[in-house]
């Protein structure tokens, strides 16, 4: 796939054509997307059951997770969570302004 996008260091825009730039700027979308998916599911690894083992050894579950969360968060409110959450929105908008952009050329 990324050889794919090497195609702008072999080809010019104009040479490449509507139609071409259009499916090559899909296809990072797509693998953007992809990509942010695995790591924000990866992120929920930080909250799991086996990150909180060590908090309030000696205390209920209750109590351990209100431990967990007053020292880490929650995956929800966590700011660099809801700013990868937000990332993908951000990939949209940028595809989105490309392909505005490409229309201008063509």
């Amino acid at each position: 796939m990324i050889r794919d996008l090497i195609i702008f260091d072999v080809f010019s825009l104009c040479q490449m054509g509507l139609e071409n730039a259009e499916q090559l700027l899909e296809k990072w979308e797509s693998v953007s997307c992809t990509l942010h998916s695995l790591l924000l599911e990866n992120t929920k690894s930080e909250f799991s059951q086996l990150s909180r083992i060590s908090y309030g050894l000696d205390q209920d579950d209750e109590i351990k997770l209100k431990d967990f969360t007053a020292v880490r968060g929650t995956f929800e409110t966590e700011p660099i969570i809801k700013n990868l959450m937000q990332e993908k929105d951000r990939i949209n908008a940028r595809v989105d302004d490309f392909k505005k952009l490409l229309k201008r050329f063509f």
